[in-house]
């Protein structure tokens, strides 16, 4: 047979439970997966107070079993909670039947039609017109490249 190196005999002598701790957090784990950073840490806080106080109990039960502790942890934790509910004061609510719509931007320009265009040749680009001007008109222009400029 092999002998336990002294390095690994002194950690397993000295350790004061750590390995003790991880087992009973991993026999009854309170971790879910969640999408808030912070729900995790509360879980581990959670899953930490619950073996610190395991193993508190422990020192003056020392016949207590794990689960049965989880158990009646639970059953403290919410025995106040199997009130009945106050009755709700029920409401009626109006129901809209016409929608609301934002009020249109309003600006002292006038509209985009009638403000006059300048057109500038350029080199090949991938707009053959402005913008504007090809969702008003639905035309494209020759394969010549323009830019419009609208002045105000």
């Amino acid at each position: 047979m092999f002998s336990i190196p002294v390095i690994i005999d002194n950690y397993s002598h000295n350790m004061n439970g750590v390995n003790l701790a991880d087992q009973l957090c991993a026999s009854y784990p309170t971790q879910l997966t969640s999408l808030h950073n912070w729900l995790p840490l509360f879980f581990w806080i959670l899953d930490t107070s619950v073996i610190n106080s395991f193993i508190l109990y422990c020192l003056s039960h020392p016949n207590a079993k794990h689960h049965q502790f989880h158990l009646d942890l639970l059953t403290a934790l919410f025995k106040d909670s199997k009130k009945k509910p106050k009755p709700r004061i029920q409401t009626t609510y109006k129901k809209k039947t016409t929608r609301q719509y934002r009020p249109k931007y309003q600006t002292s320009l006038p509209p985009l039609a009638s403000r006059p265009h300048i057109l500038i040749h350029l080199p090949a680009t991938k707009h053959s017109c402005c913008i504007f001007c090809h969702f008003l008109e639905k035309k494209i222009l020759s394969h010549t490249f323009y830019l419009f400029f609208l002045f105000y």
